[in-house]
């Protein structure tokens, strides 16, 4: 959405003037104020692109007016969020509920990641915090008393500090006091502002007011509008100078003829995934570390293994490849993902064992090779400077060894094998998480004597985001917010034994996102189009389900992910 309403002026100087009609244009506090600033461009913090409330956010039961400003909770309870969140910096933002048949009533803050859709009307009580018409604050599963009770016609607002989780509400300006965060709770993550109702057959409508309009009162010091300019900056703006897709056809040239050269990466890549599009053959890694033609096979539990003829070298915009089929057969089309690390590698010693590193910290990825003592507790440098979001290891020497994953939704007690459809499993030792090192535990490649392989990955605001969300098993699945459009996903039903799904924007550039690969597998890519299917839809906020297929979207389940950006939201032009 991108408008600006200019009222009767005729901008080119023509007169060709007329007189507007049914426009509030005088009373900037009625909810009915007709003059919106909404551009699709980052002009100062008063010219920008405003949040709205997010249809793609809740199931299709909730109606959408006003430029998505007014909406009106469906016949059921329902919950409505925004488009923009908030993971730091203050902000300010103004609700009025216009009518209901509810009794129930609630604005609040809900984390991005637990706001599934699912219309049960109670969002945010476990990860937010809701404020109730009846003047009660819902969180962590408890209900309080907070401020003064509300009804249609009241100004509510909302004053969030993201940096320190501490929310203040307001009722026709008058403060309901600091709700302070409580420590076990709201940890971090990306919030979003919601109103909702809970009341079975009834509806409540809300009218939002995040600065696109004068506000009725005064923001308290410090607190901003809700826009893109007021976002904070990503240090990466270009996605596609840190990670990239590549696509190609194989024309069968083998490495003492020169092979293929492929190019258009943009950078000398430090990690490459290779997967042929129409072939039943493996995935595989490469790494500069461990060298040109030496991989590993995401889809086995095989030792690396070495192959001139597979990726010979690394260049300055991409790599060669020889004639292996899997690489390089005409005329077979083929994938490949990229990643910037740090080039040559390093020594670190910040661990209990010494690794070889090559980081990049600005965009949150590392490469690291070690030797494995057999002894659990030790730990390994990884170079990031913050703690790792996700970590994928693998046995170079030993076949038969999985590829053991943490990711940080699942926690440093439980780990999923990458190679496997298998849900994650448990132990109470298993990870442990630092800005500078890695733990090993009693699950966790470690084995005496054996080289190992680990790939570090850290979130960055803008530009990689590693996560969760909650199926529902609807058609009308759960948008998750990545704060960037999707240039890449890779996800996985951790509650059940589904496969490990690809999907980019360079093999589907449209919505839906119909053709995916799965990564422990060697199936060839498939293509849902016009069938049920893992379809997504990638936005420009993030992604949003399209099928109920349990693999994807079961009921209750979590299902993490790991996405790199286009570009962050911020810098996200109408296309």
């Amino acid at each position: 959405m991108a408008f600006v309403v200019l009222p009767g002026a005729d901008e080119s100087g023509n007169g060709n003037d007329w007189t507007p009609n049914n426009i509030n244009s005088t009373d900037s506090t009625a909810t009915t104020y007709d003059i919106m600033t909404d551009v699709p461009t980052l002009t100062d913090e008063d010219t920008a692109n405003y949040a709205v409330f997010n249809p793609l956010g809740t199931n299709d039961i909730s109606t959408f007016s006003e430029a998505n400003l007014k909406v009106t909770t469906g016949s059921g309870a329902s919950t409505t969020g925004t488009t923009i969140a908030m993971s730091s910096g203050k902000w300010y933002a103004e609700f009025v509920c216009t009518a209901k048949t509810s009794v129930n009533m609630y604005i609040g803050l809900v984390e991005a990641s637990t706001f599934d859709g699912d219309n049960q009307g109670d969002e945010g009580t476990n990860n937010g915090y809701i404020y109730s018409n009846a003047g009660n604050i819902y969180h962590g599963g408890a209900n309080e008393a907070y401020g003064a009770s509300w009804t249609v016609g009241d100004v509510m607002a909302i004053a969030f500090d993201a940096d320190t989780r501490n929310v203040t509400f307001y009722k026709n300006n008058v403060s309901q006091g600091v709700y302070t965060r409580i420590a076990s709770e709201n940890t971090g993550g990306d919030w979003l502002m919601v109103v909702s109702e809970g009341q079975g057959a009834a509806t409540a409508t809300f009218v939002a007011n995040f600065g696109q309009r004068p506000f009725a009162y005064t923001p308290p010091t410090g607190y901003l509008k809700l826009n893109t300019f007021n976002l904070p900056d990503s240090s990466i703006v270009d996605g596609s100078e840190n990670f990239n897709t590549v696509l190609y056809t194989g024309d069968g040239v083998a490495i003492a003829s020169g092979g293929q050269p492929i190019t258009g990466v943009g950078f000398s890549p430090d990690f490459v995934w290779v997967k042929s599009r129409g072939q039943a053959t493996n995935h595989f890694q490469f790494d500069t570390i461990r060298g040109a033609t030496n991989f590993l096979r995401s889809s086995t539990t095989n030792e690396e293994g070495t192959n001139a003829e597979t990726l010979n070298s690394f260049d300055t915009d991409g790599f060669t490849v020889g004639n292996s089929t899997s690489f390089n057969t005409s005329p077979y089309e083929y994938v490949a993902w990229n990643w910037k690390a740090g080039g040559t590698a390093v020594t670190n010693t910040a661990g209990s064992i010494t690794s070889q590193v090559s980081a990049n910290p600005t965009a949150g990825f590392s490469v690291v090779t070690y030797s494995g003592t057999g002894v659990t507790g030790e730990t390994v440098g990884h170079g990031l400077n913050v703690p790792p979001s996700m970590i994928i290891w693998k046995n170079r020497a030993s076949a038969g060894t999985n590829w053991i994953t943490y990711h940080k939704e699942l926690g440093v007690n439980q780990y999923i094998f990458l190679n496997l459809s298998n849900a994650a499993a448990t132990n109470a030792n298993t990870f442990g998480v630092s800005s500078s090192t890695f733990t090993l535990g009693t699950t966790t490649p470690d084995f005496n004597g054996t080289s190992m392989v680990a790939y570090c990955f850290a979130d960055v605001e803008g530009y990689s985001k590693i996560g969760s969300y909650t199926g529902n098993a609807s058609a009308d699945g759960p948008f998750v917010y990545t704060g960037f459009r999707p240039a890449f996903i890779l996800q996985k039903n951790t509650n059940a034994a589904y496969g490990w799904l690809l999907w980019d924007t360079s093999r589907s550039s449209y919505n839906m996102v119909t053709k995916y690969l799965v990564a422990n597998t060697s199936d060839a890519e498939a293509d849902t189009a016009g069938a049920q299917g893992p379809n997504i839809d990638i936005l420009s906020n993030g992604f949003k389900v399209r099928d109920p297929n349990p693999g994807w979207n079961e009921s209750g389940s979590t299902h993490i992910y790991m996405a790199f950006a286009e570009n962050p939201f911020k810098n996200s032009l109408a296309r």
